[in-house]
């Protein structure tokens, strides 16, 4: 289908391209749902340090210091929580391993 004034476009290469496979939107969509049953087993503290820190919220990681300030904690504490979390989630690896797998 052509578009424009004078006819002079194809639609189809002014849309959008979506980067992923449908098939990849799916699994992407699957790994979120997995990952986020994952995060509902941590403490609600330990929960927003691994958000903020991997931008699981808005693609934009933060260093430990930045968290460290924004929740006025220790980076030492932050450290400590951030292990915790990444040692409960260790734990249940095996519910996202298949995301990972080519």
């Amino acid at each position: 289908m052509r578009v424009g004034n004078e006819q002079e476009t194809e639609l189809i290469n002014i849309l959008p391209i979506p980067d992923n496979s449908p098939s990849e939107q799916i699994n992407q969509e699957l790994l979120y749902q997995e990952l986020s049953k994952l995060l509902a087993l941590l403490k609600p503290k330990q929960r927003e340090v691994l958000t903020l820190r991997f931008g699981l919220g808005d693609d934009r990681p933060m260093s430990l210091n930045q968290i460290a300030k924004r929740l006025k904690l220790s980076r030492e504490r932050v450290v400590k929580i951030e292990n915790q979390a990444m040692k409960i989630l260790r734990r249940h690896q095996d519910n996202i391993r298949e995301y990972f797998v080519d």
